[in-house]
């Protein structure tokens, strides 16, 4: 790991709030080491259930993306997704881990058949965010990813996004 990588993962076990996982599974996209250690990360005792089996989850899932062997992203993919939907089994009245498989169904290849919870999801997705129940402001840049991302989404409506849109302008505005 390289020495920015172990920094920040000292820093998220130090402070392991969801600020903190949020950053290293966006992260995560684009950096093999953001994913390893977003799964480090939730073995952490700190890191309350059901984050840190999703969280741990989605590491899985962003490690498809860092091999070339497909029988280990298939694993990879499997083992992720039995932990995300645990742990949405677990709560499923917590909006962000609905986001976080609404990610995850809506970029799945389709032969993975991983599509299954993707309008229940989005309907969650909205009503959270369009009920101004996310203002929780250690969370406010995740709030804005997940806005920006529903709003560019083609599972969204025309009007579905319009909307979010809306509500996000004026939200910036206060």
């Amino acid at each position: 790991m390289n020495p920015l990588g172990l920094l920040l993962v000292l820093q998220i076990i130090a402070n392991p709030c969801a600020a903190n996982l949020q950053n290293l599974y966006l992260a995560s996209y684009h950096s093999p080491q953001a994913a390893r250690s977003l799964e480090q990360v939730c073995n952490y005792r700190e890191i309350p259930e059901p984050f840190a089996s999703a969280y741990r989850g989605i590491s899985q899932m962003m490690l498809c993306r860092y091999t070339s062997n497909p029988f280990k992203k298939l694993s990879y993919f499997l083992n992720g997704k039995t932990l995300l939907d645990a742990a949405i089994n677990q709560a499923p009245t917590i909006s962000e881990l609905r986001f976080l498989r609404f990610t995850v169904q809506t970029n799945a290849p389709g032969f993975l058949l991983y599509k299954d919870n993707i309008e229940e999801d989005k309907k969650d997705i909205l009503s959270h965010l369009l009920a101004g129940n996310n203002h929780n402001t250690v969370c406010l840049p995740f709030d804005k990813t997940i806005y920006s991302y529903m709003a560019t989404s083609p599972f969204c409506s025309a009007n579905e996004r319009k909307e979010l849109t809306q509500h996000m302008s004026h939200l910036t505005k206060q």
